[in-house]
């Protein structure tokens, strides 16, 4: 604790740190004026909440707590201005809340309410979208009252208290939080070299220095590092043009050394049904992957709201901010797109309850299924997986947690467990490719691993010396458009450096750098993007082509490409990413371009369910019914014409005794989904699956 108050007051009294960088608070709590879920099923947002929040009192507490715990937790770096002279060194902090809600559990007489509430907190680079920091922190307010007494204008008034005070007191910890966490050094390096417009530094990965990193000399001049070694890294100017050797220049580093290694990865899409928050859902996921090979880039989704807010608080005029700014996307200043995207899917919960004869007890099921994959930027399946938790349990009558609260703690399980597999499966493994022949902007990359496929986009290397130190610098973007056999043939697309004089043409013996998480392999399927799947069923089966694509994507030998709509109700990763990123500071001038293999045809999901017999049909004084069922999973590949090249499929037909009359949906859908798992298993092992 001693060194932690006398790095604060070093920090404070050196004169290059204080201009390093400044911290200035947004003046306002977001989400506060969010729709709420009884209004809108999608919101994580009590009414209740919404209600203890709205006063104009209130509001003004709010602002003023927050202003003066930033300023508690981090006095050295706090500014209460941005201005066109500071706006390079400033990161704006904002607050939101993630989640407000309430749970009871019935105990007869009584009910006990449980308030959760989850508040992020960010510190965002106003002028690129960057998420430089986070922490999210979540604390639970329980209260008792009698059962009778639950609408009460009383209970209420009680409940909207504790959620204003709950507000104050988790925006004041998670400041505490972040000031615990948030550890920033200053890292300096010097300029070793400038090769044609590119900035050669002395330092690299090992001094947590990374990509995408933008440094700042103590005359305003900065420059963004578009690619790190251990001992080195490569640089480009954004202002400021007469750099030369032996400039020094700084950042702060608020992330571990090991972290700028990573690969990094944007979380694209996030898909859930009524009732869910994908805030919440996006939230759960990052907080728990752990020590995972990859780094996701945080993505500030009220950025347009934070710019404008901005604007209007400060003297930063509206053209320096990214959110503002849309019409220079195509800028080179702007972030690039990293070469990872991960999308999650949360599916309908499955959900039944069987009375008891007597009326006394309740079995209730809950159980949530999430899915998950990661693409590259080409399209191509990197990794694809499912999780889910269940809770099963007896509820005596009239006492237990309601329904709601059971659903949000198995998909919070589940979510846990994704990003559990996440961490523990996806490995990466660095390549080194040669360019062969090069004719004006077409040339040829020796691969025999097959990693680079149609589609791909590639950075092409060439070694400059700097120093004792063999500096690969980063010369053109291009995209792979052919393979023949172990060669993939690419078109340039964009000079790194965009200044025209300094645009270098590749040539043999310069390399192509990437890192990779497939096995690599030629040829490879994708579903049909314009009708992925036919459903033939009566039966509430749950959405079984959802969960054909992310079984047949991570568990085909074969490539699997998903960039398009892989089935009914998912939207295309270029319509996500667009979504997402519009405004956010990342540059739109290489947007991916997602492959399909039109060569192999595509992949078509038919599936049929229905029963043969269902003496659930006639309800008698049995308690029970007897149900025979038919489940067809068929996976055609078409050609582009529509037509049949070959089929893997099968078909079973079972019998299910003695099912409860009250639970006969959910538990047709439970057995439904657990045997197209087992049938998905056998059918993966046909070899239009198999590895080629």
């Amino acid at each position: 604790m001693r060194f932690k108050r006398w790095l604060a007051f070093a920090l404070l009294l050196s004169p290059s740190f204080s201009q390093a960088f400044y911290l200035y608070p947004a003046r306002s709590v977001f989400g506060l004026d969010d729709a709420c879920r009884q209004q809108d099923k999608s919101s994580a947002i009590d009414c209740l909440f919404t209600e203890a929040v709205s006063t104009p009192e209130y509001r003004e507490q709010l602002r003023s707590l927050l202003l003066s715990s930033v300023k508690a937790a981090f006095p050295a770096y706090v500014s209460d201005n941005i201005t066109a002279k500071s706006r390079n060194q400033t990161w704006v902090v904002s607050a939101e809340v993630v989640r407000a809600s309430r749970y009871m559990v019935n105990k007869g007489t009584t009910t006990d309410i449980f308030l959760p509430l989850t508040v992020s907190l960010k510190f965002t680079n106003i002028l690129s979208g960057e998420v430089l920091f986070t922490r999210s922190h979540t604390e639970i307010q329980p209260a008792s009252f009698l059962a009778a007494d639950l609408e009460s204008d009383a209970t209420k008034d009680v409940l909207r208290k504790h959620y204003q005070e709950l507000l104050k007191t988790s925006l004041e910890n998670v400041i505490k939080a972040a000031s615990q966490h948030f550890q920033p050094a200053q890292i300096s390096t010097t300029v070793q070299k400038v090769w044609k417009g590119y900035v050669i530094l002395d330092k690299g990965l090992d001094a947590g220095i990374g990509n995408n990193d933008e440094l700042v000399q103590s005359d305003g001049s900065s420059i963004r590092v578009i690619h790190a070694e251990a001992n080195y890294a490569v640089a480009i100017p954004i202002l400021g043009k007469d750099i030369h050797k032996d400039a020094v220049f700084e950042k702060i580093a608020t992330s571990t050394r090991n972290a700028v290694r990573k690969p990094k990865a944007l979380l694209a899409d996030i898909h859930v049904p009524a009732g869910y928050s994908k805030n919440l859902v996006e939230q759960l996921f990052s907080d728990n992957l752990g020590d995972a090979a990859f780094t996701l880039i945080p993505i500030n989704a009220r950025f347009s709201q934070l710019s404008q807010a901005i604007s209007q608080e400060t003297e930063l005029s509206q053209d320096h901010i990214a959110g503002l700014d849309s019409g220079k996307s195509a800028n080179g200043n702007f972030r690039p797109l990293p070469e990872l995207f991960l999308r999650i899917s949360v599916a309908e919960p499955l959900v039944y309850s069987i009375t008891s004869s007597t009326g006394e007890v309740q079995h209730r099921v809950v159980e949530s299924r999430v899915y998950g994959d990661m693409l590259d930027n080409t399209g191509r399946v990197v990794f694809a997986t499912q999780a889910k938790d269940r809770i099963e349990e007896n509820i005596p009558s009239g006492i237990g947690f309601d329904t709601e609260s059971r659903i949000e703690v198995t998909a919070k399980n589940a979510l846990l467990e994704l990003a559990k597999q996440f961490t523990s499966n996806v490995k990466f493994n660095r390549f080194s490719l040669k360019v062969d022949n090069t004719q004006d902007d077409i040339f040829e990359v020796i691969d025999s691993s097959g990693q680079l496929q149609i589609g791909a986009a590639i950075k092409v290397f060439r070694q400059v010396k700097a120093d004792d130190v063999d500096a690969l610098i980063p010369l053109w973007e291009a995209r792979v458009e052919q393979r023949k056999g172990d060669i993939a043939i690419a078109r340039l697309l964009l000079p790194i450096n965009s200044i025209p004089e300094q645009t270098l043409k590749p040539k043999s013996n310069d390399l192509v750098l990437l890192d990779s998480a497939s096995q690599g392999g030629s040829g490879g399927l994708a579903f049909c993007k314009d009708n992925p799947n036919a459903p033939s069923s009566t039966l509430n089966a749950g959405n079984l082509p959802e969960q054909v694509y992310f079984s047949v994507a991570g568990r085909s030998g074969k490539p699997i490409y998903g960039g398009f709509s892989s089935y009914t109700g998912q939207q295309s990763l270029t319509d996500a990413i667009t979504k997402l990123t519009t405004n956010t500071g990342f540059r739109n001038s290489v947007n991916p371009v997602f492959y399909s293999p039109q060569e192999s045809g595509c992949l078509f999901t038919h599936y049929q369910t229905s029963l043969l017999a269902d003496t659930c049909a006639n309800v008698t004084e049995s308690a029970s019914c007897d149900l025979k069922v038919n489940l067809t999973l068929v996976l055609r590949q078409l050609d582009g014409q529509g037509n049949k090249i070959t089929t893997a499929g099968l078909l079973e037909e079972f019998p299910m005794t003695k099912v409860d009359h009250q639970a006969r949906d959910g538990v047709l859908q439970q057995e439904l989904q657990t045997r197209t798992d087992k049938l998905l298993s056998e059918i993966l092992k046909n070899p239009l699956f198999q590895r080629q």
